[in-house]
């Protein structure tokens, strides 16, 4: 993780993993060979998701067939779970949990991880509507978003 510029104080929020994700009918294949041979979701390579993403699959030396990318994770995750083909993107445990229609697998040794943070200025730190802010979000990520 690159470090926030200067003058700005982090709050972490919440990790996610990434997560490789099929339809639900490959759950008992190797989900790493079904990203060579399946078509490719890709999460949007300007963000820094799928920028981490790209970076992680060409260390692995994994060769993916792309057929769309996408920006937002809610719509990759419908177009998987229409069998429209496989994909990576960032998830929380409890959002892993809830995943019934899809086979999910972890992507990378060790597995790749994003933290979610609030940055602010350091010489107002965490205000009472950040605090607030923060709190919500992080009661969200863990309890409510499934």
């Amino acid at each position: 993780m690159k470090p926030h510029p200067y003058g700005l104080a982090s709050t972490v929020l919440y990790e996610e993993g990434f997560w490789i994700i099929a339809p639900v009918s490959h759950a008992h294949e190797d989900l790493k060979l079904l990203l060579k041979s399946q078509p490719f979701i890709r999460f949007d390579r300007r963000a820094w998701a799928g920028r981490t993403i790209e970076r992680e699959l060409r260390a692995m030396r994994l060769r993916v067939q792309t057929s769309m990318e996408l920006d937002s994770q809610d719509a990759i995750i419908q177009m998987v779970s229409s069998g429209l083909g496989v994909s990576i993107i960032p998830l929380s445990e409890h959002q892993v949990v809830s995943m019934t229609t899809l086979a999910v697998e972890p992507f990378g040794m060790p597995q790749k991880t994003r933290r979610v943070v609030l940055l602010e200025r350091e010489d107002r730190p965490l205000g009472r509507l950040a605090a607030a802010l923060a709190n919500a979000l992080k009661a969200h990520v863990l309890h409510d978003k499934p």
